[in-house]
Protein backbone atom coordinates (compact mmCIF):
# COMPACT_ATOMS: atom_id res chain seq x y z
CA UNK A 1 0.00 0.00 0.00
CA UNK A 2 0.95 3.37 -0.84
CA UNK A 3 0.54 6.06 0.81
CA UNK A 4 0.99 10.03 0.03
CA UNK A 5 1.11 12.97 1.83
CA UNK A 6 -0.75 16.24 0.63
CA UNK A 7 1.63 19.29 1.22
CA UNK A 8 -0.61 22.07 -0.49
CA UNK A 9 -4.11 22.56 -2.22
CA UNK A 10 -3.54 24.83 -5.37
CA UNK A 11 -6.96 26.83 -6.48
CA UNK A 12 -7.42 28.85 -10.11
CA UNK A 13 -10.07 31.48 -11.31
CA UNK A 14 -10.63 32.63 -14.58
CA UNK A 15 -8.53 35.55 -15.15
CA UNK A 16 -8.00 37.92 -18.45
CA UNK A 17 -4.90 38.21 -19.93
CA UNK A 18 -3.60 40.64 -22.63
CA UNK A 19 -2.54 39.11 -26.07
CA UNK A 20 0.99 39.53 -26.47
CA UNK A 21 1.03 41.84 -30.37
CA UNK A 22 -2.08 43.04 -29.56
CA UNK A 23 -2.93 46.41 -30.61
CA UNK A 24 -6.18 46.75 -29.35
CA UNK A 25 -6.37 46.68 -25.21
CA UNK A 26 -9.32 44.68 -25.24
CA UNK A 27 -7.93 41.81 -27.11
CA UNK A 28 -7.37 39.43 -24.26
CA UNK A 29 -7.38 35.40 -23.40
CA UNK A 30 -8.33 34.04 -20.54
CA UNK A 31 -7.37 31.39 -18.11
CA UNK A 32 -7.11 29.20 -15.07
CA UNK A 33 -4.16 27.72 -15.40
CA UNK A 34 -2.21 29.74 -13.01
CA UNK A 35 -3.28 28.79 -9.41
CA UNK A 36 -2.40 29.97 -5.97
CA UNK A 37 -2.12 28.02 -2.45
CA UNK A 38 -5.09 27.81 -0.41
CA UNK A 39 -4.65 28.57 3.37
CA UNK A 40 -8.24 27.22 3.95
CA UNK A 41 -9.55 24.17 4.18
CA UNK A 42 -11.42 23.06 0.52
CA UNK A 43 -14.07 20.58 -0.56
CA UNK A 44 -13.17 17.76 -3.12
CA UNK A 45 -16.64 16.79 -5.10
CA UNK A 46 -15.90 14.50 -7.47
CA UNK A 47 -16.47 16.48 -10.22
CA UNK A 48 -14.58 19.68 -9.18
CA UNK A 49 -12.76 21.16 -5.85
CA UNK A 50 -13.84 23.75 -4.03
CA UNK A 51 -12.72 27.70 -5.33
CA UNK A 52 -11.18 25.61 -8.51
CA UNK A 53 -13.29 27.61 -11.59
CA UNK A 54 -13.00 26.65 -15.35
CA UNK A 55 -12.09 29.25 -17.27
CA UNK A 56 -13.41 27.78 -20.75
CA UNK A 57 -17.14 26.30 -19.90
CA UNK A 58 -18.08 26.58 -23.56
CA UNK A 59 -15.06 24.02 -24.44
CA UNK A 60 -14.12 22.29 -22.05
CA UNK A 61 -11.30 19.55 -21.78
CA UNK A 62 -11.59 16.19 -20.40
CA UNK A 63 -9.48 17.47 -17.16
CA UNK A 64 -10.71 20.83 -16.80
CA UNK A 65 -12.02 22.21 -13.69
CA UNK A 66 -11.74 18.67 -12.43
CA UNK A 67 -9.64 17.00 -9.47
CA UNK A 68 -6.03 15.95 -11.04
CA UNK A 69 -3.74 14.01 -9.39
CA UNK A 70 -0.75 11.96 -11.15
CA UNK A 71 2.24 9.80 -9.73
CA UNK A 72 4.04 10.31 -13.09
CA UNK A 73 4.31 13.92 -14.79
CA UNK A 74 1.68 13.88 -18.25
CA UNK A 75 1.76 16.06 -21.17
CA UNK A 76 -1.08 18.28 -22.38
CA UNK A 77 -2.66 17.41 -26.01
CA UNK A 78 -1.12 20.40 -27.12
CA UNK A 79 1.85 19.63 -25.39
CA UNK A 80 1.97 16.73 -26.66
CA UNK A 81 1.44 17.77 -30.75
CA UNK A 82 5.03 19.74 -30.61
Amino acid sequence: MQIGTLLSIQVGKPTRYPLPDATNPDETWSTSFFRTPSPQSRKLYFTHLEGNEQADKKEPSANQGRPYCSSQPQLSPLARRN
